[in-house]
């Protein structure tokens, strides 16, 4: 079938596959039990690092319940799970030479049932949860976490593999460096390098772009053939636009694109190297100092044949796009050094916004700049918004327009193959503990049993899974209003 639309209604290919997703530390709970050892958010939330000290110690108690979840992930018809692996459930030194039997049958029989259902998984190897005995070793400072997590991925492969042909490495790098290493206002695990760390977390991302490499090296040679799986990474897409049409804002959201998003796809979907205007500018700022080398790491020639290519495909995270402006004298920005972040679109939460045109204009411009690579939705959801239970009109709204973009950038051209729902249920989120709520099904956290009951939004969802179409719905004025026009394919440049 092919792609088409008729009075607004937006119809995906019969191969197009829909998910939804968790994450372990978010959803399973269990925190000590049948032999799992502390992770960093163990450590983090235990410390107080979450607001409220809310903790993951129970969460959703998915390593009870799995197979209630297996039941709602049925009911909406998908065809892919994502969820990710806790390394400290099954290594829990973080290496192989403790395996703990107990979490590796917890996944095996999780494996196992969503694939008798006829439910494909979709496997993620981190999603921020290091064991606390590697991060007591220096964590993803510490260059020996390459060999670790290939060690940890090669387990993986070897044990679930057979069963699991969809893998990914890591879950938004972007995320767990900033909020992690470099005190970031939203602080994350492991959260203790002080708030104005400027060299801390280019290593750290430039430890987890090897060691996710590694581990592709090591599926591709000791098991792609006979496993016949695929193997990505997921990263956070989103738009980046100028405040103003000043030379200075359009350099700064540009600037801004580069440091937080192509540093990360540009080694692995182009050349190999980290983007000229990021080692420039850090290097300027470096000599500024008066450093005569660079925090940036630099990529060997080895290095870069290694990380050239080293995805099947991409995962995506959209949840919202930037307007930007120039640094005014006496501000600071860590990360990139001239930006700001300015709202776009409509306002869901302290953080993100509903801007489905800069979702479209995104996968547009991945495809331009990286070429026809797989794209695979891989998160896309928001908040409750307040006041909204099991009746969600909001995100439903978001949804729809999402959804509507995916299908407008597959008409494009896009090569999108899947769309996935975050989250399957509310759930631990992270810094902000249960305070936020982002699953279609709603979990009573006041209850002894978890209680799950569906929302709104997942009979929406599970309506477009089933007719494979969703139907878009007109603009208001004040919608237009709300953000700069989206510029069409033909019209995003290169910068």
């Amino acid at each position: 079938m092919s792609l088409m639309s008729e009075k607004d209604l937006y119809k995906f290919p019969d191969d197009f596959k829909f998910a939804c997703a968790t994450a372990a530390y978010q959803v399973e709970g269990a925190f000590n039990e049948d032999g799992r050892a502390a992770s960093i958010w163990d450590t983090f939330t235990h410390e107080g690092g979450s607001a409220n000290h809310d903790t993951g110690d129970i969460a959703c108690n998915s390593y009870h319940l799995w197979k209630r979840d297996i039941e709602m992930i049925k009911s909406l018809g998908v065809q892919q799970y994502r969820f990710s692996i806790s390394w400290p459930r099954i290594l829990p030194d973080g290496t192989t030479k403790n395996v703990n039997q107990k979490g590796v049958d917890y996944y095996k029989n999780l494996v196992k049932a969503l694939i008798n259902e006829g439910i494909e998984p979709m496997i993620t190897l981190f999603h921020w949860d290091l064991p606390q005995s590697l991060q007591d070793r220096g964590g993803f400072i510490n260059p020996e976490i390459i060999q670790n997590f290939a060690d940890f991925a090669r387990f993986c492969f070897k044990t679930f593999g057979d069963s699991v042909k969809f893998w990914i490495t890591f879950n938004e790098p972007i995320i767990f460096t900033e909020m992690g290493h470099c005190g970031h206002p939203w602080e994350h695990a492991p959260g203790a390098f002080g708030k104005h760390n400027q060299w801390i977390h280019y290593w750290v991302a430039h430890n987890i772009m090897l060691a996710h490499a590694h581990a592709v090296k090591v599926y591709r040679e000791e098991f792609k053939e006979k496993q016949g799986g695929q193997i990505g990474i997921v990263q956070v897409l989103s738009d980046y636009y100028p405040m103003t049409h000043k030379k200075e804002d359009e350099e700064a959201a540009e600037s801004m694109r580069y440091f937080f998003q192509e540093r990360f796809l540009q080694p692995i979907y182009g050349d190999g190297n980290y983007p000229e205007h990021v080692k420039n500018r850090i290097w300027e700022n470096c000599k500024k100092q008066g450093r005569i080398t660079s925090r940036l790491p630099e990529i060997t020639e080895e290095e870069k044949k290694l990380i050239k290519g080293s995805a099947d495909f991409i995962g995506v995270n959209y949840y919202l796009s930037h307007r930007v402006r120039a640094l005014e004298d006496g501000e600071a920005n860590i990360a990139s050094g001239n930006v700001l972040d300015i709202d776009i679109g409509g306002k869901f939460s302290d953080w993100l916004n509903d801007h489905p045109d800069g979702f479209r204009a995104s996968l547009n411009l991945f495809k331009k700049r990286y070429g026809d690579i797989p794209i695979y939705i891989t998160e896309n959801g928001v908040r409750d918004s307040p006041g909204e239970g099991l009746h969600d009109p909001s995100r439903i709204k978001y949804l729809r327009g999402h959804l509507v973009a995916v299908a407008q950038a597959i008409q494009d051209g896009v090569n999108v193959k899947g769309y996935t729902v975050w989250s399957l249920m509310d759930n631990f989120e992270w810094g902000f503990g249960y305070d936020r709520k982002y699953g279609i099904f709603q979990v009573d956290f006041n209850d002894p049993n978890r209680k799950r009951t569906p929302k709104e939004s997942a009979e929406f969802f599970k309506n477009v899974v089933k007719t494979r179409s969703v139907q878009a719905k007109s603009v208001s004025k004040e919608d237009v209003l709300r953000g700069p026009p989206f510029l069409v394919p033909d019209e995003v440049e290169e910068p």
